[in-house]
């Protein structure tokens, strides 16, 4: 058996920096929460006297983004991956460790680009969410997310924010859980007895067949309210057995070889981020504010990610004839989660 589940599931709250709030002594919040819960699983089991090859796989593709920011919202084109960006930004390493604080300004550096790049992502994922169309489609060329999120913010120019106190928070939670199990069961009896197995498929059929001939009474019972006396009211009903016995296999030679065989996978595919940020935008704190007057950005991820697999391969004879002596038993069981 093999499962596929894909998706996404993303939070995105986004205030262009050239927009002016004012909440005099209020609070300003932003927040973008994120708990969706994901699960996954596959099972399988197979059994049989000679072999017993059991195999489940299960694969979860996701995609979660959070963002809570500020920023330029205009229109920005999809990145394209050039290798002329990776040959710059070599260049720049190399002039960054000729200097004297080479060390720190790498690592603003990498900052830098990493707020870059949290904000390219945000903007991308919400000019995808828009619905709006851009580019050529059909042969007719579209300028919607253009026309509708405008251009960047020109320089020297910024939003503000006056208020008795500032908060963007970016939480990421909830659980993505993919699990796959496995099982192969393969087995052998010469004994003329009923084994475990025999009595256990006993067991389901007798159960499966008292089910079922109430369901047939119930049938039978409102098909005679419904049509008056019909033939199929008149007759008699068909009982399935419900007492059958287990019988074992006749004894005999066996195969030579017996296998119990399982194998599970379990892959999460995930990609996703975590951001709050604060971009070319003054933040003026009202003094006379009575509480508050705090500045805060946080960005939290407390997700749990779990691919679990599990496996067994389990190889049951009962063997007493000497025809059956050198019979070959074998049982094996894998499991992969990534």
């Amino acid at each position: 058996m093999v499962g596929y589940l894909e998706g996404a599931s993303n939070s995105l709250v986004s205030v262009d920096d050239e927009a002016v709030i004012n909440a005099g002594t209020g609070a300003v919040n932003l927040n973008a929460k994120n708990d969706t819960n994901v699960y996954s699983a596959a099972g399988a089991v197979a059994m049989g006297e000679t072999a017993g090859i059991g195999a489940a796989a299960t694969i979860t593709n996701f995609d979660r983004y959070t963002y809570a920011a500020i920023g330029d919202n205009g229109y920005t084109a999809p990145p394209q991956a050039t290798t002329e960006q990776g040959e710059s930004g070599s260049d720049s390493g190399d002039k960054l460790g000729e200097d004297a604080n080479a060390d720190r300004s790498k690592e603003a550096e990498k900052l830098a680009n990493t707020a870059a790049e949290k904000r390219a992502t945000l903007q991308q994922l919400v000019q995808n969410a828009s619905g709006l169309r851009q580019g050529t489609d059909d042969g007719k060329n579209y300028t919607e997310q253009a026309d509708f999120f405008g251009s960047k913010t020109a320089a020297d120019t910024k939003g503000s924010i006056n208020a008795g106190s500032f908060k963007v928070n970016a939480e990421t939670g909830g659980k993505i859980i993919n699990v796959a199990v496995a099982g192969g069961v393969s087995t052998g009896d010469d004994s003329g007895e009923a084994g475990i197995f025999d009595k256990l498929g006993i067991f389901v059929s007798n159960k499966t067949n008292a089910l079922t001939n109430k369901l047939h009474a119930l049938d039978h019972k409102v098909a005679g309210k419904i049509n008056g006396l019909m033939d199929r009211q008149t007759e008699a009903q068909k009982v399935l057995p419900t007492d059958q016995t287990p019988k074992a296999t006749t004894p005999g030679k066996q195969s030579s070889v017996t296998i119990a065989g399982a194998g599970s996978a379990a892959i999460n595919l995930l990609d996703g981020d975590t951001g709050a940020l604060v971009d070319n935008v003054k933040i003026n704190i009202a003094k006379d504010a009575t509480n508050g007057k705090t500045i805060t950005v946080t960005a939290k991820d407390t997700a749990m990610m779990v691919a679990a697999g599990g496996a067994a391969g389990i190889s049951w004879k009962k063997l007493t004839k000497d025809n059956n002596a050198n019979s070959h038993n074998a049982a094996f069981g894998g499991t992969v989660a990534k």
